[in-house]
């Protein structure tokens, strides 16, 4: 199994294809500068509003793509210790801030994927695929 920084690496380079070089270039760069400085959950902004400012700068984006570059920001480490969460984004401003984020918000959606993948594992070998085809939960752990 690769190390999961080349793992991490590997992803966000998968992604980033995805994402026009105008997305690269302007919106990335407007999206660290907006996010940067929202230190403590007090200091959250919405998905919605990072949407109003970059359209009051005169540029078209949505929610969906908004979400898809933070995903790359995060990855990327351009805003370190983003947290994010239905109610917004902002950096943690402490260690305790980041680990509570850590357990409350993506330990347990982790979980859920976990068990998701596991029962898809499972059907899968029912329908007569081998199970070493995919990651082994050892696998799975490896990477956390």
């Amino acid at each position: 199994m690769e190390d999961w920084r080349d793992f991490v690496s590997n992803e966000y380079i998968n992604e980033v294809r995805e994402v026009s070089a105008r997305d690269q270039e302007v919106l990335m760069p407007m999206i660290v500068g907006i996010l940067k400085n929202r230190v403590g959950e007090n200091a959250r902004i919405s998905n919605r509003e990072i949407v109003a400012v970059i359209r009051g700068r005169g540029y078209k984006t949505d929610t969906s793509k908004v979400r898809l570059l933070i995903r790359l920001i995060r990855i990327s480490g351009q805003v370190r210790n983003l947290c994010g969460s239905t109610n917004g984004y902002w950096v943690a401003g402490s260690l305790g801030e980041m680990k509570r984020y850590m357990d409350s918000n993506l330990r347990p959606r982790w979980r859920k994927v976990l068990v998701l993948y596991m029962a898809m594992k499972t059907q899968l070998e029912d329908m007569g695929g081998k199970g070493d085809e995919v990651l082994m939960l050892s696998e799975w752990e490896d990477m956390t």
